[in-house]
């Protein structure tokens, strides 16, 4: 293994703890901080694209890492889409009630009227 296998195998592993930082706090809804992370691991994969020849990729420990990388990613995907359709359902249910208007706000239901 050169030299450059060796530093993007530590790129790779640096890529996998950002994944990992992304996943831990887009569970605790900090969303600020995940957006951040997926900033950092988006320069660091452009670091990748451009200075990795593969090497450390096709490698059994790139292998493995990248398995690694792809669960992580997938545990991301599934909260983003569970916060995504919690978040169409709360607009829906929001505009369920904007059709009431703003006449019966503050108003009692059963009050003639």
């Amino acid at each position: 293994m050169s030299d450059s296998d060796l530093s993007s195998g530590q790129m790779w592993e640096d890529y996998l703890f950002l994944t990992r930082e992304m996943g831990k706090f887009l569970l605790k809804g900090d969303l600020d901080m995940f957006s951040t992370l997926l900033g950092q691991r988006d320069k660091l994969q452009s670091l990748l694209n451009s200075s990795d020849t593969g090497g450390y990729r096709t490698s059994s420990a790139g292998q493995t890492l990248l398995r690694v990388i792809e669960r992580e990613n997938a545990v991301i995907a599934r909260e983003l889409r569970r916060r995504q359709n919690g978040a169409k359902k709360r607009e829906q249910l929001s505009s369920a009630y904007d059709i009431l208007g703003p006449k019966l706000v503050g108003k009692r239901m059963d009050q003639r009227g």
